[in-house]
């Protein structure tokens, strides 16, 4: 009973986190550290009714094993014990398992905290040095101007005057050398500070816009009636994505069947399409269609600086396994791509070819879907 409403309050705590940023205050609903302790808090309260609910049978668990430690045990009580260990393995590993969601989660929360405190001090030094940059640039400045002004003024005769002007030109040159150094270091930190804002911002919010009679998901409103299985990390910025996404898909006159929380999902997010069980040279008709519909998702996505890739679904029985007219959207965290190292980035060389297939293979999606909706029309 007590560990049915610990998990009642925690999914009013999840829901009221996730659909009512409208009567939160300001002030705590923007603070990243009283998010954190409200997630801390409701994995306590869990932790704490998990124990009270089953607060008999680990009482009584814990006098067995006392009484073994002092040698004081029977067989009778051995023989309890054992079955009390049989019939209470799962009331032991729900009270593990939620401390241990507590325990990390308060863990994975102070690492935030180091990382955040870290980039705010990377993003200082970076200010500092452009401004040390753009003060040498002024200061360049105002000697080649003070060189021309020099140059100008210089009245001596023709050999000595010349000599002195090409002198005084090299230096300018030097001059005109070192600004242009100095303005591509200043316009390198930057771009650097610039990519780190964007690393560390939270992915854009997915508007729906129209006029002129056009809107935004019109391609996706060409696949309508797909099935959208979404998965995502129980977390808020990511539950505030696949909410998102939900949101647009519906207004494409898309369906969700289900929402399932999974922590396992990589960062970014990723389209599984359906895949037939067996191999044909151009794919069927439900290949193509799903294809096209993970395509689409996908080019909305991107069109909003998301990181979105689409992946076939496994031919036969698996997680991975889509069915037909329905893709499977895994919304992981938003990748960070600052913090990884140049030589661990990903490099495609086909990316320019990968282009133009997907320019074709979009147009043949188009003539496709128009060949559906000719021979089989919408109820």
């Amino acid at each position: 009973m007590a560990k049915g409403i610990a998990m009642i309050i925690s999914q009013i705590l999840t829901a009221a986190a996730t659909w009512a940023p409208w009567w939160s205050f300001p002030s705590l609903w923007n603070s990243l550290r009283a998010l954190q302790w409200a997630a801390a808090i409701s994995a306590l309260v869990l932790t704490i009714g998990a124990v009270i609910e089953y607060w008999d049978k680990l009482k009584l668990l814990t006098l067995l094993i006392c009484k073994w430690l002092w040698r004081k045990s029977t067989a009778f009580d051995r023989c309890v014990f054992n079955k009390l260990v049989f019939h209470s393995i799962g009331p032991i590993l729900v009270v593990i398992g939620i401390a241990g969601d507590f325990i990390f989660e308060g863990r994975a929360f102070i690492l935030e905290d180091r990382q955040e405190e870290q980039a705010q001090k990377i993003v200082g030094t970076l200010q500092d040095k452009a401004d040390a940059v753009s003060r040498e640039a002024d200061e360049l400045t105002t000697r080649l101007d003070g060189v021309k002004t020099e140059v100008g003024s210089v009245k001596m005769s023709a050999g000595q005057a010349q000599s002195e002007a090409d002198a005084v030109h090299r230096e300018a040159d030097e001059l005109n050398r070192q600004l242009a150094t100095s303005k591509g270091e200043l316009k390198a930190a930057e771009a650097d500070a610039s990519e780190l804002k964007k690393s560390l911002a939270p992915r854009k919010d997915l508007p729906f816009i129209q006029g002129h009679g056009k809107s935004n998901i019109d391609e996706m409103k060409t696949f309508f009636g797909i099935k959208v299985i979404l998965k995502f990390v129980p977390e808020y910025l990511t539950m505030k994505s696949a909410v998102q996404i939900e949101q647009r898909v519906t207004d494409a006159q898309w369906e969700v069947v289900s929402r399932i929380p999974d922590s396992s999902i990589w960062p970014g997010v990723r389209v599984y399409r359906h895949s037939a069980p067996s191999i044909t040279p151009f794919g069927n008709a439900d290949e193509q269609r799903s294809k096209g519909a993970a395509k689409a998702l996908c080019d909305f996505l991107r069109s909003f600086d998301w990181d979105c890739d689409v992946s076939m679904g496994s031919r036969g029985p698996g997680l991975l396994n889509v069915p037909p007219n329905t893709l499977m959207v895994e919304v992981g965290l938003k990748p960070e791509p600052y913090f990884i190292p140049s030589w661990e980035k990903p490099i495609d060389p086909n990316k320019p070819i990968k282009q133009q297939i997907d320019e074709r293979d979009r147009d043949f999606q188009k003539y496709f879907q128009q060949e559906f909706e000719r021979h089989v029309p919408p109820n």
